[in-house]
């Protein structure tokens, strides 16, 4: 569950994926440093490979989720709402406690997002990144570094008329 830091993240979190749009919802804190992963390099004598720190990377964000795989197993579709969080800068020390700021710098969503996703299914918690059909996601500055991420069960559906 969402120990450090509750109150501000988990307001955040829920404007970007409410709670009324989602069922059996599992709210996760993983207090490590978010890390991007590009799916593949080339190099010239080995030709495609995996780098081995993003491996364990995804291992361990995997090893802080399974704890809650148990309670929490989806096999259908599910939202999933990400908070990265990375230490201020030097340049913010006048940024008050309690606060946050969205962050415009690299990484990119979509490579901080990668890892996640397979760290869930490798976890357990989903049976396939592919049940995965809503996502929102944000990369903030904020005091405590870590993962803030939310998964659930989708209950609305939308019925679109022509």
């Amino acid at each position: 569950m969402i120990i450090e830091p509750e109150l501000l993240l988990s307001s955040f979190m829920e404007t970007l994926c409410p709670s009324n749009v989602i069922e059996d919802v599992a709210n996760l804190y993983i207090p490590q440093k978010p890390q991007a992963k590009q799916s593949v390099r080339f190099s010239h004598g080995r030709g495609a490979y995996a780098d081995p720190k993003k491996k364990l990377y995804v291992n361990n964000v995997a090893a802080s989720i399974s704890p809650y795989a148990e309670s929490f197993k989806y096999n259908c579709p599910v939202k999933v709402g990400i908070i990265y969080c990375f230490p201020f800068r030097k340049s913010d020390r006048n940024v008050s406690r309690g606060t946050f700021f969205y962050m415009e710098q690299r990484p990119d969503l979509d490579n901080l997002s990668k890892p996640v996703f397979d760290a869930l299914t490798l976890s357990g918690m989903l049976t396939d990144d592919s049940n995965i059909v809503s996502t929102s996601v944000a990369k903030i500055r904020y005091e405590h570094v870590g993962i803030v991420i939310r998964v659930g069960k989708l209950v609305q559906t939308i019925a679109l008329h022509t």
